[in-house]
């Protein structure tokens, strides 16, 4: 019982010292000093300060007006028309695409017409999906 006695005596002392050397660590320092007033008269003007303000700030910033865009044909840009900023009108060039894909393309389908013209190919007309007319059972 003693030894009970002793230790928890012991824990008192050190959670009244760790809560005195914290007050007096927070303590304003100025002794108890009442708070100072001061008395300004309010006068419209101009408000000089001489104290420099800086004001940082994190996030992201989005337009206020977006537009949608869509094209006919997709590719690579070879060239652009417009800056950034500027104000176009319906109707106006922005962009070319590089045609080079494209060319082949025509190419590639002209060749094949040719053969498909020059009989090479059998060609003949698909077979009707639909027939008109009645439903009949067979």
């Amino acid at each position: 019982m003693n030894r009970t006695l002793l230790v928890n005596g012991a824990l008192g002392v050190l959670l009244v010292a760790g809560a005195g050397t914290a007050y007096l660590a927070l303590a304003d320092g100025d002794g108890g000093a009442a708070a100072s007033t001061r008395l300004s008269r309010v006068a419209r003007g101009t408000v000089v300060s001489s104290v420099s303000v800086s004001v940082s700030a994190s996030g992201s910033v989005e337009s206020a007006r977006n537009r949608s865009l869509s094209f006919g044909a997709s590719g690579t840009v070879a060239k652009i028309y417009v800056k950034a900023g500027r104000k176009v009108k319906a109707g106006d060039v922005l962009a070319r695409l590089d045609q080079t894909e494209a060319i082949e393309n025509v190419d590639a389908a002209k060749a094949n017409l040719a053969v498909a013209a020059d009989g090479d190919t059998p060609c003949r007309p698909a077979p009707p999906r639909f027939q008109r007319g009645p439903i009949t059972s067979s």
